[in-house]
């Protein structure tokens, strides 16, 4: 049942997730507008002619009618490009739900292939690597995360006491120790994962979080972050780096963000803008135009038939 709920809660989600908001008010100022053409259509008597289009198919053929038309037309033109739109994005959230995986603990974000995004050195990877098969496990364990919600839920979980600053403070912090200049691993300063974990600690946010409050937490904090580290999250970073170029879909580059950093589709695909109607759209006028031209054209040659077999019989 709770995975129901938690289903139906995220295809509600999707559902208005799929548009962004500018996208929902524009469609819903059209659909307005179109409330208003029809109830002005139906004061000059062309409502009945608009509604048996939609109904039939067919078209209004007199000259009065024209306006009746040309609202059916733009109607279906709009129906299609959002329709299709919408349903295109709003499948794509679908799979994105249906395949990832929820994290919850520090030893499952350890231990997967997961990559954390953030703004600048925020940017972290972790990678399970093993010795055989490496790009295929990789592949396997593919898992993209929009920011670092998941290493914030996972350390929620330690610390369900204190609220929610410990989680935040911990995978806020924990990205730029372990990708600041290197400076954590064994070539550089000599010591062991055990020296370098207090080392991290000394960091000024650390300082100033444990020492106005929650110090009890800092060996909590040593051995969370000795799991994160011995899971050769630092050694590896360099070879990773080197295995996430060779994935072969949905990567983007980040020009914003530093050089070793690498960028996936996220886990919530991200909703359709205004902005991205116009393709579509724009599509849709060309092939309008072509099945215009091609209409008119043969409507021209059908005349000039129909002319040259007058003139023929009258003479």
């Amino acid at each position: 049942m709770c995975l129901m709920v938690k289903r139906r809660r995220r295809v509600q989600q999707s559902i208005l997730q799929s548009f962004s908001a500018a996208t929902w008010s524009a469609v819903g100022a059209t659909l307005a507008a179109f409330a208003v053409a029809l109830r002005l259509a139906g004061r000059r008597a062309v409502l009945l002619e608009v509604l048996d289009a939609f109904i039939n198919g067919g078209f209004a053929t007199r000259q009065s009618d024209r306006r009746g038309n040309a609202l059916f037309l733009l109607l279906s033109a709009f129906g299609l490009v959002v329709v299709s739109a919408f349903t295109g994005t709003f499948m794509s959230f679908l799979a994105a739900l249906a395949d990832a995986r929820q994290m919850d603990t520090i030893e499952e974000v350890a231990r997967h292939a997961t990559s954390v995004l953030g703004d600048g050195d925020l940017t972290m990877h972790f990678r399970h690597v093993d010795k055989d098969d490496v790009i295929w496990k990789l592949l396997s364990k593919y898992q993209s995360v929009a920011d670092n919600g998941v290493l914030y839920r996972a350390a929620h979980r330690h610390f369900p006491r204190d609220g929610p600053a410990p989680a935040l403070i911990f995978s806020h912090f924990f990205a730029r120790l372990v990708l600041e200049e290197r400076t954590m691993t064994n070539e550089t300063t000599g010591e062991s994962f055990a020296h370098i974990v207090p080392q991290c600690l000394i960091a000024p946010g650390y300082r100033s979080f444990f020492a106005r409050h929650r110090w009890h937490l800092r060996p909590l904090f040593d051995r969370l972050l000795l799991i994160l580290i011995q899971a050769g999250i630092v050694d590896k970073l360099d070879r990773d780096h080197w295995y996430v170029w060779r994935v072969p879909f949905n990567m983007r580059r980040v020009p914003a963000v530093a050089t070793r950093s690498a960028m996936f589709s996220t886990k919530e695909p991200r909703a359709l803008q205004l902005s991205s109607l116009v393709e579509p759209a724009a599509v849709l006028a060309v092939g309008a135009l072509a099945a215009a031209t091609t209409f008119g054209a043969e409507v021209a040659l059908r005349m000039r038939a129909r002319r040259g077999a007058s003139l023929a019989a009258s003479r």
